[in-house]
């Protein structure tokens, strides 16, 4: 029951035909996680280092870090043709190389130059980070779906936007439900898969001291199949607040519905960036566990 290796082994099941497509973000994602300069001072180091024979005085240290690094990466460069991968698979081979590279460079690049090198890595990962950073924050704008149940879907800014803005509406919902004892105050939060779960429960269920439990298969809930056991079971009477972002939409199941006396429609609290609607938050007061 090696759940690493019975879970990834499922998502890697090799389809019919070759994916080019698959093959190129794999390639091109790797080289963009990686950074392009530095990227290309691994490509120069591995030709370098078979054609002038840099590592004849460390051989071992040489294979050592051939064979914890290239398998790896062939490997994944080789299901990606027959099956969707993502670039950060390989991210233990590049770390491999890095050290790989530091070596050849302390060997044989000058100082200077080496520096010019590694300052321009350094600005590329700056400009990437302060365009990230504005359009994340300030984009007047949504890049997902435009409807309201889906709003945002698609749009890679909302998983890194907005969501302590949302604790603060969804802590104010809870303290006015508390005190108008239409909710328990130690109500518990609900989800159906582990992404946008994990979001939930680090940036609203922590802070605000309550616990989260996400109800699924394990394909779906992965790592919260372990969670909900050490939250404990739900016990009779307990309330619950099952909460669906826009950008990743769902309803109670049915069996979650089931198990609570009374699920009623969700109130809506809508996000904004730069006063345009880019996502709502669809929360259902679950009430009285049976």
């Amino acid at each position: 029951s090696f759940i690493t290796y019975t879970y990834q082994g499922a998502r890697v099941v090799i389809n019919n035909g070759v994916q080019l497509s698959s093959f190129l973000r794999e390639f091109f994602g790797e080289i963009a996680y990686c950074n392009p300069v530095i990227f290309a001072l691994i490509l120069i180091t591995i030709i370098k280092t078979i054609r002038k024979r840099l590592f004849v005085t460390s051989r071992e240290l040489f294979w050592l870090l051939i064979f914890l690094s290239l398998p790896l990466i062939l490997v994944l460069w080789t299901v990606s043709l027959f099956r969707d991968t993502l670039p950060h698979w390989s991210g233990p081979a590049y770390i491999s190389l890095l050290i790989f590279t530091a070596f050849y460079a302390e060997k044989s690049f000058k100082e200077t130059s080496f520096k010019k090198i590694l300052r321009s890595a350094n600005v590329l990962v700056l400009a990437v980070l302060v365009i990230a950073f504005s359009i994340i924050n300030f984009l007047p704008a949504s890049l997902g779906k435009k409807d309201e149940q889906n709003l945002g879907s698609g749009d890679f800014t909302m998983d890194l936007y907005g969501w302590s803005d949302f604790k603060n509406d969804f802590k104010k919902l809870k303290d006015a439900d508390v005190q108008t004892h239409q909710m328990n105050n130690d109500a518990v939060i609900l989800s159906n898969k582990w992404f946008p779960a994990a979001h939930l429960d680090y940036y609203v269920a922590r802070p605000l001291h309550m616990k989260l439990y996400a109800f699924g298969p394990l394909f779906d809930i992965h790592n919260f199949a372990w969670l909900n056991k050490e939250n404990g079971a739900l016990k009779k009477g307990d309330d619950a607040y099952y909460i669906s972002p826009s950008n990743y939409s769902s309803v109670p199941d049915s069996s979650v519905i089931n198990s609570f006396s009374l699920t009623e429609p969700p109130v809506i609290i809508h996000q904004y960036r730069n006063k345009v609607p880019v996502r709502n938050f669809y929360v259902y007061r679950m009430k009285n566990f049976k």
